[in-house]
């Protein structure tokens, strides 16, 4: 089989038509020259996959039902790929995204199927972005969406009847598939959804915790459990050190990292954000520490260090250096001639063009220019974030109805400096044990930027180090 398909690649590669005959090169004046058609071959396969995946894909679309109804094995199997190859993209997406065809092509196996439904979304990906250009994942707003179709798909078909133990086990494993390809995307909050949906099952089945499946999605789980990427003390025990590094100028490296093995630094979201300070706005994500394998590559050029993929810059966040503070990607800016005249705004471009100046330790530890005592480390807490409502993943305060039962509105205006008594705990009955607990207290940012606004971290902790808090008239914590 691989000998055949080498073949034909190889055929593929320097068959060329030129109309309706064989083109011929100009210097032997020969179809097909091995010669003078190696340097095209590339371009040639592109084309020929291209022309022919076409031709196959327009066939059966002419064909009558009788006949698809016999050729069932290829509706599954290759039509999906034909359609992709030949750049019909949306004809593609909308197959996919079919219960029927979903039905079709699980029937004879959901791990199976669920394997060849990801092959299928990574050519689609290819492909798309060999089409367009595209920066931040554009295509990938379509592939997660496929991938959330299929997860949906499996979870209503696993309520749906009583299942055999199984099938719900193959459903669970075929969950942490997709999970772990949205990792790809940088979507850790949502594939966190996916992998928890699949521990639920196993639950479910009675799967003991000493179950491989049990086992590997609960790693899985783990490694969702996000940081932020934040300044930290170089003295700090949880500061950040590369793996491989060059400390060169113009010098590309991993953001692997040797202090966390199989780490490395990440987007968090994977999607940029409009962000603001004062009139400026920007695009920018959050960096945390997650799956090596979601690895960024930076450049270090002229002080700053950029995404190589997108060109985005390294920068502290609001454009404050201080102890505590998140880093983020955030898009280039430039100051406008009018604006170098202008006294505000010049300080404010200072200010975030010193949160972008970064240099590389001989221990490989990122520092700030400006602040060479601080460098990229972690919080000591999994951080707080948005999920989508109804995620399984939801943080559910135990007491809240103790809480909608003591309005602040009751309390003296001066807060609860004098009423610490009238708090209560910000314990999770979602996360038994756990509670809101402050990662760094004290975050400042200098009064050019956001007039000094104070404010605290929150992240996921021990429920003994848990905040305390009420709420107001207006039902805000």
């Amino acid at each position: 089989h691989d000998l055949m398909w080498e073949y034909a690649k190889a055929f593929a590669s320097i068959f060329s038509m030129n109309g309706n005959v064989l083109a011929t090169c100009d210097l032997h004046g020969i179809p097909c020259c091995r010669t003078c058609f190696s340097c095209y071959s590339n371009i040639i396969l592109h084309r020929n996959t291209k022309e022919w995946s076409k031709k196959l894909s327009t066939f059966y679309a002419g064909l009558p039902s009788d006949s698809k109804k016999s050729l069932q094995l290829y509706l599954k199997d290759w039509l999906p790929l034909h359609l992709i190859k030949a750049q019909l993209l949306e004809k593609a997406y909308n197959m996919i995204m079919a219960d029927k065809f979903l039905v079709l092509r699980v029937s004879n196996g959901i791990k199976h199927g669920t394997q060849v439904l990801v092959s299928f979304i990574r050519s689609f990906e290819k492909e798309l972005h060999s089409k367009i250009e595209l920066n931040d994942h554009a295509s990938g707003s379509q592939t997660v969406s496929v991938l959330s179709k299929i997860r949906f798909f499996f979870l209503e078909f696993n309520s749906s009847m009583p299942l055999d133990i199984l099938i719900r086990g193959e459903i669970g494993c075929a969950l942490i598939m997709l999970g772990t390809e949205l990792q790809k995307y940088s979507r850790w909050a949502d594939s966190l959804d996916y992998f928890t949906d699949a521990f639920n099952i196993f639950h479910t089945i009675k799967y003991d915790y000493q179950h491989p499946d049990v086992i590997r999605v609960l790693q899985h789980i783990k490694s969702c459990a996000m940081k932020n990427v934040v300044l930290v003390s170089e003295e700090s025990p949880n500061k950040l050190l590369l793996q491989n590094w060059n400390m060169g100028n113009k010098a590309r490296f991993s953001t692997e990292l040797s202090s966390h093995p199989g780490y490395a630094i990440v987007r968090m979201r994977g999607v940029y954000r409009d962000g603001i300070v004062k009139n400026l706005s920007y695009k920018t994500d959050m960096l945390g520490v997650g799956l090596k394998e979601s690895a960024l590559e930076f450049e270090h050029e002229n002080g700053t260090m950029s995404n190589v993929s997108d060109g985005f810059i390294l920068s502290a966040s609001v454009a404050t250096v201080s102890e505590g503070m998140i880093l983020s990607l955030i898009s280039r800016m430039d100051i406008n001639e009018e604006d170098e005249f202008n006294e505000e705004k010049k300080r404010l471009f200072d200010a975030l063009r010193a949160a972008t100046l970064f240099s590389i330790g001989p221990d490989g530890r990122i520092f700030s220019t400006v602040a060479p005592h601080l460098c990229l480390g972690t919080y000591p807490y999994p951080s707080l974030y948005l999920v989508a409502r109804g995620s399984p993943n939801q943080a559910v305060l135990k007491h809240f109805s103790d809480l909608l039962n003591l309005k602040e509105s009751n309390l003296p205006t001066q807060g609860l400096a004098n009423n610490s008594n009238c708090a209560f705990r910000l314990e999770l009955s979602s996360h038994p044990g756990m509670g809101i607990v402050p990662n760094h207290h004290d975050l400042a940012t200098p009064l050019g930027v956001l007039k000094g606004c104070l404010g605290v971290s929150l992240g996921l902790g021990p429920v003994e180090h848990a905040l305390s808090g009420t709420i107001n008239e207006r039902n805000h914590l």
